[in-house]
């Protein structure tokens, strides 16, 4: 606890990386003009990829720095296996109660603390908020000498709460950052409840066996092996047809998702796993390189656009902060065969209360309840609008979902918020 170190972090991005990455832009040259090029199905268009170019050049980060700044961002120092990591955290107190939860909020990858910062208004009415910048991304290390995974991260998640002084506390997460949450409502008894946006599972023993003769008939054993698997582990085959699957109309368009984001969405994901310092080589010398690769999912992951200006924010800090290559190593886990990375696996159901919130463009939804074989799931609510980024997207929405979630989910697991200091 002594050598937690707390100290107030002020965001300042060095000008002459600034004027370095505006050469950079502005030296990159753009692909020749290609079929592929012209259409969005094959990924960023060229003319999207002029367009940001152009804008980018032009981009003033001094007035997102100062945005960053109005919030309370704070460094501390975790002790985890060995290693001393200096954390980046954004913590802003409920000043209307000060026996509010406490609520740890989880970004995943492309993503960053930036994509809470318009739900904290809404949040920290009704509860203490914490949002981390995950190990390796924006202005938290990561060590380099281990091979980190999602449940060293939940660790040093929960030694970051603790070293606050909470005695428990509330989380909130969605892509990667999902398997953390989950880790750490299994394996932290300082986690009381969480809520997810994202939890791509498959289970087959509950809703895929009254189907499994015809399936036996029509795929093959290598298939239906990989239907005990999560979707994001499918490796790109398909599932059953939904009507064999006794899904709801929106079930079905939520699986047609899934089975496209299967098909022609997780190359980048392979990469990654597979990978990973090749892809870190090419995206490290080139800002629209990043820019693109980035930029593909902000696009296709999203309900509406973000706008332009809110991508250049979040790609300059990534590019001045060197994120892209510290940022991938949890897909090595996830992809691999490593226990404790899959939501799908009986070690990681959730035994604390649990609540979701199912965004239609999400990348890989599910249906409710094949949510709920994987936890406690006492409260979920449907959205017509958002996808991946449902913080970013729909902040007074998403903000709602939690203040109603969490209320409910403290109810139900007799949770008192009296104790919540240490």
């Amino acid at each position: 606890m002594g050598s937690f170190n707390l100290q107030p972090y002020k965001i300042g991005i060095p000008q002459s990386k600034l004027d370095d990455l505006k050469a950079r832009v502005a030296s990159d040259p753009l692909p020749p003009v290609t079929f592929e090029g012209k259409h969005e199905r094959y990924g960023v268009t060229r003319d999207w990829m002029s367009q940001l170019k152009t804008a980018w050049e032009a981009f003033d980060w001094s007035k997102e720095e100062a945005r960053l700044n109005s919030f309370s961002n704070y460094q501390g120092t975790v002790e985890h296996a060995g290693h001393s990591i200096r954390l980046h955290f954004i913590s802003e107190q409920c000043t209307a109660n000060p026996e509010a939860m406490p609520l740890l909020l989880l970004h995943g990858w492309p993503g960053s603390f930036l994509e809470f910062t318009g739900s904290i208004k809404y949040l920290k009415q009704h509860f203490h908020v914490v949002v981390p910048s995950l190990p390796g991304y924006l202005f938290s290390e990561l060590p380099d000498d281990m091979d980190f995974s999602p449940m060293d991260v939940a660790a040093t998640m929960n030694e970051l709460m603790v070293n606050l002084g909470y005695s428990q506390y509330f989380v909130q997460a969605g892509d990667w950052g999902a398997m953390v949450a989950r880790l750490m409502a299994v394996y932290f008894s300082e986690c009381k409840a969480i809520h997810l946006n994202f939890s791509p599972v498959l289970p087959i023993d509950s809703y895929l066996a009254p189907v499994m003769p015809s399936v036996l008939r029509l795929r093959t054993p290598q298939i239906v092996k990989t239907l005990t698997t999560p979707l994001s582990s499918l490796a790109g085959l398909i599932l059953p047809p939904p009507d064999q699957l006794g899904l709801s109309a929106r079930d079905r368009e939520l699986m047609a998702r899934s089975n496209r984001w299967n098909k022609t969405g997780r190359a980048y994901a392979i990469e990654h796993a597979t990978r990973p310092s090749t892809i870190a080589h090419a995206l490290s010398a080139s800002p629209l390189a990043l820019a693109a690769w980035i930029g593909e999912k902000l696009l296709e992951w999203t309900d509406e656009s973000p706008p332009m200006d809110e991508i250049l924010a979040l790609l300059t800090a990534w590019w001045t902060t060197d994120t892209y290559a510290r940022s991938i190593y949890a897909y090595r886990h996830s992809f691999g065969n490593q226990p404790n990375t899959k939501h799908f696996e009986r070690q990681c159901y959730i035994r604390v209360p649990f609540g979701y919130s199912s965004f239609p463009k999400e990348i890989l939804p599910c249906p409710k309840r094949w949510v709920a074989t994987s936890g406690n799931l006492l409260w979920y609510r449907e959205h017509t609008r958002g996808g991946h980024f449902a913080a970013w997207e729909r902040p007074e929405a998403f903000s709602e979902d939690l203040r109603d979630c969490f209320a409910q989910l403290a109810k139900a697991g007799n949770i008192s918020f009296a104790n919540s200091k240490l």
